[in-house]
């Protein structure tokens, strides 16, 4: 509420809605979720163009070479 960030008023709310609905866990999302942990963050550093690259089926990998590579060379 102090800083008016949309993004952070969806988690808060989120969080809240999970803690007040007592949902049961799923072990095979939790299992899910601990193995692509790694993947999951690199999906945050990735750019709108990036991402939709991703979606398109371009691998993690391949994305973030390619950006290595533009990085040394461009």
């Amino acid at each position: 509420s102090k800083t008016g960030y949309s993004v952070c008023l969806k988690m808060v709310e989120k969080i809240n809605y999970i803690q007040a609905s007592n949902i049961v866990s799923d072990p095979g999302l939790e299992n899910f979720i601990l193995q692509k942990k790694e993947d999951i963050e690199k999906m945050t550093l990735l750019s709108p163009e990036e991402f939709s690259k991703f979606n398109s089926g371009v691998s993690l990998s391949d994305i973030f070479l390619e950006r290595e590579i533009l990085q040394k060379f461009g």
